[in-house]
């Protein structure tokens, strides 16, 4: 990457994290919260947004981001209520453009991750299984807390915490076997808490 893009590489990572939220507004919404594209199309619009979402990928593959958005706009504009477009999108931001070995810079990368939190909350509110996506932002959580150089300041207890506050939205939203997890992330984030405060400063 020219030394000149990367300057505004975190910039650009929350522009695509905000276009994207803002996809299902682009248009008029029904009252059953598609859009008119989605309207139009009927039955066929789910499989249309699947097929955009292969687009999607195979653009992502081929290093051209640009085009990766514009066709994920496309496909949240075909079927915002599929949860798989949300996780494929969200797992992209912070598991591969959030990555050590794809981004380096920590300002950067730091930028991918809340990206893709914001992503995956946004989606909530508009997916048929928004405890998918819950369970989705959990797992960044998890990754943060195991892994804390991916997010230099961030705390593992903090990162155990938000984990297990993720978990128990699960929970509620019907995900029954998230409650253990939320269980088990809130004990390591008090093991987390407890080390840090007894690490010598």
């Amino acid at each position: 990457m020219a030394r000149g893009s990367r300057r505004f590489a975190p910039a650009w990572a929350w522009c695509v994290a905000a276009m994207l939220v803002a996809t299902p507004f682009l248009a008029e919404r029904p009252d059953d919260g598609r859009g008119l594209m989605a309207q139009a199309l009927g039955p066929l619009a789910r499989p249309a947004a699947r097929a955009q979402w292969v687009l999607v990928d195979a653009a992502v593959r081929e290093g051209r981001m640009g085009l990766a958005l514009r066709r994920a706009e496309t496909a949240l504009a075909l079927d915002p209520t599929d949860a798989s477009g949300w996780l494929y999108w969200g797992h992209h931001l912070a598991f591969e453009r959030g990555s050590l070995e794809r981004t380096p810079d920590a300002a950067e990368r730091i930028a991918w991750l809340r990206g893709a939190l914001l992503f995956l909350e946004s989606g909530r509110g508009r997916v048929e299984d928004p405890a998918q996506l819950t369970l989705r932002q959990a797992a960044i959580w998890v990754a943060l807390a195991q892994e804390p150089e991916l997010w230099p300041g961030l705390a593992p207890g903090e990162a155990w915490s938000k984990a297990a506050e993720r978990f128990e939205v699960a929970a509620h939203e019907g995900l029954s076997h998230a409650e253990e997890a939320s269980a088990a992330a809130r004990r390591r984030a008090e093991e987390a808490t407890g080390m840090d405060q007894s690490a010598p400063r």
